[in-house]
């Protein structure tokens, strides 16, 4: 079964950059999501550097100690998942992790980081983020002075050589195969005492990622206590250049100073967006997007000075009737759409454990619509107990009981809009069991109004065959349908108006 919840933020990555946007958020009281599978590139980084107050702390730890600290924001949720797919609604976004969990949110930050594309090496992978490095201000203080060799060739291998002899003296540039250097790059490197071996890698020797020796194909061994050497890389998470991100010529997300990608509402921090792969850096563009996303929300609620929008669901939104008013109330206010297949959320109005976990889910809101209730169409003859239970559990109870479980969660001064039908006034052949259900819903609403507190009222809209409906014409001989126009008055005046105890006939 899929769930759902709300956030105003889903922050999408849970290490540094993530935890510090969603700190930032928390404090801001802001209801946040961090989703997060567990996959670090710095997974196999022994220690972590240029951090003030946790230089030389595994980031492991480090990242244990953050999210212990986010997690005591009450509005902030960590979860372990994958995020499989995201997708842009007219209130925000939809997203939907691997175990078919639907989470929404008005705002939405990648901090998923990058992939290196380590080159096939044997050794090379057990050693990365150990002895074989890409930073030399993360790393290189550790191994100053030692036996270094970098793995690069032409302009990169130059530049970085030049780099990396400021922390030791003893360098070798590997350029794997035939140097591509021009021979000024060549006389500077000699001059500067760095040699150059064009023989191409066999692999690394190692222990437990700590190099020894470089493996020539030649059978030479290189002593080496360290090689730095820049990968390719690819993004971590596919999502976001799906979702319309563009990406640098670099490869990275492309974000502004206030860390927005090129879509509106989706922000984007830390490695993926950022060629300063430091956990400082990680942990300062979290925070800086954090406090960014909060000032939109900001704009979006407080500063924009739109009318006040209202929370309305809809129950059987995905019908007919549901579908339109959904498409008519959605332009002016934010709405839920329920049903017991598609839509934000499922709900089966045949149980009420389905309805109590709906409402929970939910949270407050303002209005409830209900156009959902199923019953049984045939004739008399072949109408039994099971088939009369149809309408009974469905369009009676079900209905009756997403007013008696929902008035936990509605506002006050709000409203519940049931759907009932002429069928009550004016029966017809083979609806027997409708018309039955149709009047229990509209006594249950007259007497409901009287008991409901806080304001809260109650009324049914009861049409008779509508318009878009033909399949029923034949049903009802004489009867004019009700234009959908009309249907949206009748809702329009139970939700808006002031009448409670009505049963609104829009015809």
């Amino acid at each position: 079964m899929q769930t759902h919840t709300q956030f105003d933020v889903i922050i999408v990555g849970g290490s540094f950059a993530g935890l510090a946007a969603g700190m930032a958020l928390g404090r801001a009281l802001r209801k946040v999501l961090i989703i997060d599978s567990g996959n670090p590139c710095n997974k196999q980084t022994p220690y972590s550097h240029n951090f003030m107050t946790q230089d030389g702390m595994p980031p492991q730890e480090i990242s244990t100690i953050a999210r212990q600290q986010v997690e005591k924001y009450p509005t902030v949720r960590l979860m372990s998942g994958m995020a499989v797919t995201i997708s842009k609604t007219r209130t925000g976004f939809k997203l939907l992790t691997k175990a078919n969990e639907i989470f929404t949110s008005k705002k939405l930050v990648f901090a998923t980081g990058i992939k290196d594309i380590l080159p096939d090496i044997p050794g090379l992978a057990d050693c990365w983020g150990i002895s074989v490095l890409h930073c030399p201000y993360c790393h290189g203080y550790e191994v100053k002075g030692q036996k270094t060799g970098i793995l690069g060739n032409g302009d990169y291998g130059f530049e970085f050589s030049s780099l990396i002899a400021n922390w030791t003296n003893d360098l070798t540039l590997y350029t794997n195969g035939k140097s591509t250097l021009t021979d000024a790059q060549i006389l500077k490197l000699k001059d500067h005492k760095i040699k150059i071996i064009e023989e191409e890698l066999l692999q690394l020797d190692h222990s437990n990622g700590y190099v020894h020796s470089i493996i020539l194909k030649n059978g030479r061994k290189a002593p080496v206590k360290a090689l730095y050497t820049r990968t390719p890389f690819m993004q971590h998470c596919g999502i976001p250049e799906l979702l319309g991100c563009k990406l640098t010529t670099e490869g990275y997300i492309q974000v502004d100073n206030s860390y927005k990608t090129t879509i509106p509402g989706v922000f984007a921090c830390g490695d993926n967006s950022s060629r300063m792969r430091t956990v400082a850096n990680a942990v300062a563009a979290g925070t800086i997007t954090g406090m960014m996303v909060n000032k939109e929300l900001i704009e979006d609620s407080f500063l924009s000075l739109k009318k006040s929008k209202m929370k309305i669901i809809i129950v059987g939104a995905t019908g007919t009737m549901g579908t339109h008013l959904a498409g008519v109330f959605e332009k002016e206010h934010e709405v839920i759409k329920a049903a017991s297949h598609g839509g934000d959320i499922q709900v089966d109005i045949t149980s009420t454990e389905s309805i109590k976990y709906f409402f929970k889910q939910v949270g407050t809101f303002d209005a409830l619509i209900s156009t959902a209730g199923p019953t049984y169409v045939g004739p008399w003859k072949t109408l039994t107990e099971k088939e009369f239970r149809k309408g009974v559990e469905g369009k009676m109870m079900g209905q009756i009981n997403l007013v008696l479980i929902g008035q936990h969660y509605i506002k006050p001064k709000g409203s519940f809009t049931l759907i009932s039908g002429a069928l009550t006034y004016e029966p017809q052949l083979n609806f027997a069991n409708a018309s039955a259900a149709n009047g229990a819903v509209d006594a249950f609403v007259r007497a409901a109004a009287i008991e409901l507190g806080n304001g809260i009222r109650i009324n049914a809209v009861s049409p008779t065959v509508i318009e878009n409906s033909p399949q029923y014409f034949p049903y009802f001989p004489g009867d004019i349908p009700v234009t959908m126009q009309q249907l949206e008055y009748g809702f329009r005046k139970s939700v808006f108006g002031a009448n409670t105890g009505q049963i609104i006939k829009p015809y």
